[in-house]
């Protein structure tokens, strides 16, 4: 059973996401990490729509986080980079 409060974040996750293509993969520059004072880099996803994405630690951004994936019985994790 999902709340409300998930209900809106799926509506807003699916407007964003949702039909949308990624384009390039690449580990975010130094200049970036600076910028969000992370002392690691994350891969991101850059998709059609010009926007892009990244893995954070948190919901309050205060570091760099891994993907992590599924497909059928196998796992995946691209993990941060120390700069």
């Amino acid at each position: 059973m999902t709340t409300d409060v998930q209900n809106s974040w799926l509506l807003e996750a699916n407007k964003l996401l949702a039909g949308r293509t990624i384009k390039e993969v690449r580990l975010m520059p130094k200049s970036e990490q600076d910028a969000l004072m992370w002392d690691s880099s994350p891969f991101v996803l850059m998709l059609d729509d010009g926007s892009t994405w990244y893995p954070s630690a948190d919901d309050e951004g205060n570091n760099a986080g891994a993907f992590f994936g599924n497909k059928g019985k196998v796992s995946y994790c691209l993990p941060t980079m120390r700069a």
